[in-house]
């Protein structure tokens, strides 16, 4: 029987549905994401029936997300699963731009490898970062997404905590910015 454990469980640990975080861009533009679907399946039914070869059972926790950025509303989502191979996999998506599968190129399931991430002299260890490397935007969407997510970074600790734009413009938490006349929540 497959479940997350504990430690991967921490993962699906840092919103509850309805929060919302304010993010602060390079160029003073705010951007606020709220969270609009928490979900948590970590126990299997005592029946299950699988179309496939046989039983693929996956515990999962994640969450969806939207960013008001300007005018417009990108969608995000994060998850995480434990399968019966009892590796934790991650599956990600903000803009469009997708997590690239390191296992199955029809799935966008990657096996979880995280890496610190540095920003305003803080150290932020296990982050996933998404970028050029192991995310990309599908075909369809490559010619109709104007100033598409470059980057982004999602903090076991903190969730979402940065994200940038192909035009340069880079988004942070307020609350994790060091003291500044412009930050209030420190």
């Amino acid at each position: 029987m497959t479940h997350l454990s504990d430690e991967d469980l921490e993962w699906g640990d840092v919103y509850e549905v309805g929060d919302t975080v304010l993010f602060v861009s390079n160029l003073g533009n705010n951007d606020i994401m709220t969270v609009t679907k928490q979900s948590l399946y970590n126990n299997r039914c005592p029946v299950y029936f699988s179309t496939g070869c046989g039983p693929d059972y996956y515990a999962n926790t994640g969450y969806r997300y939207i960013i008001q950025h300007r005018r417009s509303v990108i969608d995000g989502l994060i998850s995480f699963r434990k399968s019966i191979t009892d590796s934790l996999e991650v599956i990600y998506m903000l803009g469009m731009r997708f997590s690239i599968s390191d296992l199955n190129r029809h799935d966008t399931h990657r096996l979880l490898k995280t890496s610190k991430f540095w920003h305003n002299s803080e150290l932020y260890d296990n982050c996933i970062i998404a970028d050029s490397k192991n995310s990309e935007y599908p075909d369809y969407w490559e010619e109709k997404i104007k100033n598409k997510v470059e980057k982004f970074v999602w903090s076991k600790e903190y969730g979402l905590i940065y994200y940038k734009f192909e035009d340069g413009e880079e988004f942070f938490r307020e609350d994790l910015l060091p003291d500044s006349v412009d930050n209030t929540t420190n």
